[in-house]
This record gives structure tokens, sequence and C-alpha cells, in this order.
């Protein structure tokens, strides 16, 4: 919640200092959702669901980054 604070108030160095993640998965959506509605308005159907090794490397993503902003030496992706 920290980084999307900072988001809506215009700060992208703090809300990548807070949490880095937060910040790129809220660009991968705004691009899905931008994909999705532009195909919506054109009126081209979905031809297929996301693969599954797609979401399975999303799982396993976040639970590598809540795994490593917890080792020392990985400062960098804890919270300032």
């Amino acid at each position: 919640m920290r980084a999307l604070h900072a988001l809506t108030n215009g700060d992208v160095g703090t809300a990548l200092a807070r949490n880095p993640l937060s910040v790129v998965m809220l660009g991968v959506l705004a691009g899905v959702f931008l994909g999705w509605a532009s195909r919506r308005w054109r009126g081209v159907e979905q031809t297929a669901m996301a693969p599954a090794w797609s979401l399975w490397a999303l799982v396993w993503g976040i639970c590598a980054f809540w795994v490593l902003r917890n080792v020392p030496g990985w400062t960098w992706l804890s919270p300032a």
C-alpha cells in the first residue's frame, strides 16, 4: 500500500523503493488491460487463455520475491 500511495502522489522512486514488484506488476496489469480493451473495442474475439506455464511462472516469481526480499544482501528488494 505504501508503494501504491507513492505512485498516486507521482513519486515513482519511492514506490520502487517500497515495493518494486507491485510497481512492475501494476505496469503489467495496465498493459494487459489496455490490450484487452483494445481487442474488445475492435471486436476481436479472444482466441486462447493464458498458457499454464505463464501462470506458474507468475506464482513462482512472486514466491521468489517474497523469499529474496528477506535474505541478507538483497536489501534493495526490502522496503526502505
